[in-house]
């Protein structure tokens, strides 16, 4: 799913990944999002080649990822 949302989006947070990969749980299940769904988000951006480009200001201080050649673009 986060090789998705990257296709579609170009950047994408931790938590934006969690809510497309998780969906039916926290939806349809209604299951608390739990820690472990941020690890695996975490992982799963940085075992497709994704990089940190920056965090946000919000709440919990996300941080943005990016594919590595759209980095260039943005700095």
């Amino acid at each position: 799913m986060a090789r998705r949302l990257l296709d579609l989006r170009g950047r994408v947070t931790a938590p934006e990944v969690v809510e497309y990969a998780y969906a039916d749980r926290l939806l349809l299940r209604r299951e608390r999002c739990r820690r472990w769904f941020y690890w695996a988000s975490h992982r799963a951006l940085e075992s497709i080649g994704a990089v940190r480009i920056r965090r946000l200001s919000s709440i919990g201080r996300p941080w943005v990822w990016a594919r590595p050649n759209s980095q260039k673009a943005d700095v």
